[in-house]
């Protein structure tokens, strides 16, 4: 990941302008980014308890730094319910398929096949709203985080992994000694 940019052709750029939620298109407004990955990852223990850990968490940072808003990059029906019900109208979310369960994400989604397009730019936007972010949370770090990080050009304000109850999977913890040693 680190040897190379990603860059968005003019096309897609003009669609995110325009599909850009507008606390993002105001500098005065300070959004704090949340990546939620659940469903169906491996070594996710999803429970109730931490899931009340991540929200408290995300409320303290939230409150403690002065946020206006918190964007929720997620896929993860439960998550959002969540979010949106600690956070109410302080939630900035891209309008997406959401699902809940523990089978696999691309089952669940079953994006038709002529909808397929529409999907990847929906997951490209709210990749790119991330890298937008004043602030980044996440639960795990996946692909739309790589992604993001391609994107953003300058240090968030801070950067933090919560619910770390979570972090004892394999992979996680082999990406971050891969990080480590980059």
């Amino acid at each position: 990941w680190a040897e190379f940019d990603v860059y968005l052709n003019d096309e897609v750029m003009k669609q995110f302008t325009q599909r850009l939620p507008v606390s993002f298109k105001d500098e005065k407004v300070r959004v704090m980014g949340v990546l939620m990955r659940g469903t169906d990852k491996p070594g996710l223990r999803k429970s109730r308890n931490n899931t009340k850990k991540v929200l408290e968490e995300c409320r303290s940072l939230f409150e403690k730094r002065g946020f206006d808003k918190l964007f929720l990059a997620t896929e993860d029906k439960d998550y959002y319910d969540a979010f949106c019900e600690e956070f109410g109208d302080k939630v900035i979310a891209i309008d997406q398929k959401r699902v809940a369960g523990e089978g696999a994400i691309g089952k669940q989604l079953d994006v038709p096949e002529g909808k397929r397009y529409e999907f990847g730019m929906t997951y490209l936007l709210v990749t790119y709203c991330l890298s937008k972010c004043n602030a980044m949370l996440y639960n795990f770090k996946v692909g739309a985080y790589y992604l993001m990080r391609k994107w953003r050009k300058t240090p968030f304000e801070f950067e933090c992994q919560i619910g770390k109850e979570n972090a004892e999977h394999g992979l996680d913890n082999l990406l971050d000694c891969l990080e480590f040693i980059e």
